[in-house]
């Protein structure tokens, strides 16, 4: 088959901005391993730099002239306009900003098939959380019509499509999860890193918090959970890896002091690259209390390190459950089960050890970018072989009701 050109389109690649840049860089460098020409196209983060990327993969970076919330970029939207057509395929990430309207409406004019991903932002807690009505109008008025012309919508898991609202249920959807590459399974630190380089660590328990600070994350359950953890094993210790908005940062420092956990909470701000796979590496437990996931890949990472993992329902990670089991799911919001599972986790070696075999064996088996890359790349050669989206193995037409999940 022929090799493609693909343009990836996001609104950050950034770190800072959580799960969209990941999945882009790390699909693009799949791809490119596999032969294709790949580019991202982007709009500049003020003061943040963006994550590495492969070195096949050109990056095309336009500075804002909007608001950053909207990543507004009439520079981007010129270089859609004028290149769009150099492209077999788009793939476009995220949903609510300016860069996939402004992609999708080049991709339609240059009549260039394109790909969406909301990234679980078509939750309905996520449209019922921050400026639900404006979302709502935004969407029929603006963001309908860019899924609706898309050749299929990208979900990342079964549960993204259930808990979405009904808006995209007519259109065609596949399913492909996130992943890491094949390297990072092979090249993890050496353990000892992250505690010789925080000694208030030292050989005490750790469970680790690897995410964005932000409400959805679930902090502001999870510490209080964790005073009883806390109180049965007093030398054990949360650390919190991750940034966010300056209210909410101080919103959590203020949850600590009056639990009377400054001994057992360590705050060590965002870990990139190496310093974040020393903290899994070294991390006994992985949490994650999530109000909403779209597919998290701090778990993903976490598994990959051989971290147990503890996390909600809502992060949408059922396989955590699955046998061999490689983590405890906490239903509905019930943190008791949180502080019973890490108890009992922490205390008992031998099934933590149990635990974190499974974990890499899951990551192995199904999520690596290489055998990702390789579902999506016939997935894009089946769409551009049709006027329609084919019915494939996670390809679904608009007429099936219930889509099936591509791996390789």
């Amino acid at each position: 088959m022929t090799n493609l050109r693909i343009l990836h389109v996001v609104s950050s690649m950034a770190p800072e901005a959580g799960g969209p840049p990941v999945v882009a860089a790390g699909l693009a460098g799949a791809l490119a391993d596999r032969g294709h020409s790949l580019a991202i196209a982007t709009v500049e983060s003020p003061g943040q730099s963006p994550i590495p990327l492969h070195p096949a993969v050109t990056l095309h970076s336009f500075p804002l002239t909007g608001s950053p919330r909207y990543a507004a970029s009439r520079p981007l939207d010129q270089w859609l306009t004028d290149h769009t057509s150099d492209f077999d395929i788009l793939h476009l990430h995220g949903i609510w900003q300016f860069p996939t309207f402004a992609a999708a409406h080049a991709a339609r004019k240059n009549r260039i098939p394109y790909i969406t991903v909301p990234h679980g932002m078509l939750d309905r807690y996520s449209i019922q959380q921050r400026s639900g009505l404006l979302k709502r109008i935004y969407w029929f008025y603006r963001e309908r019509a860019i899924h609706a012309h898309a050749a299929a919508i990208h979900c990342l898991n079964q549960a993204e499509i259930d808990n979405a609202v009904p808006w995209i249920h007519a259109f065609p959807k596949f399913i492909l999860p996130n992943g890491i590459f094949q390297s990072e399974l092979d090249h993890l630190p050496a353990k000892g890193l992250f505690r010789n380089a925080h000694p208030t660590i030292a050989d005490r328990p750790m469970i680790l918090f690897l995410s964005r600070v932000h409400p959805k994350k679930g902090l502001d359950r999870l510490i209080p959970a964790w005073q009883c953890v806390a109180e049965k094993l007093p030398d054990s210790l949360l650390a919190i890896a991750g940034t966010g908005e300056l209210d909410y940062l101080a919103h959590i420092n203020n949850l600590i002091a009056p639990n009377n956990l400054q001994k057992n909470i360590l705050l060590v701000g965002q870990l990139k690259a190496e310093k974040k796979w020393q903290a899994l590496v070294d991390a006994d437990l992985f949490v994650l209390p999530s109000h909403q996931e779209g597919f998290s890949m701090a778990i993903t990472e976490a598994l990959a390190a051989s971290c147990p993992v503890i996390a909600t329902k809502e992060c949408n990670f059922d396989e955590l459950a699955s046998p061999p089991p490689c983590g405890i799911i906490i239903e509905n919001g019930d943190m008791s089960t949180f502080t019973a599972a890490a108890i009992e986790l922490l205390s008992n070696p031998a099934k933590r050890a149990q635990f974190a075999a499974a974990a890499r064996a899951l990551v192995q088996a199904r999520y690596t970018w290489e055998k990702i890359a390789a579902s999506l790349e016939q997935t894009y050669y089946q769409l551009l072989s049709a006027c329609q989206p084919p019915a494939l193995p996670g390809v679904l037409t608009s007429a099936e009701r219930t889509p099936g999940r591509a791996e390789g």
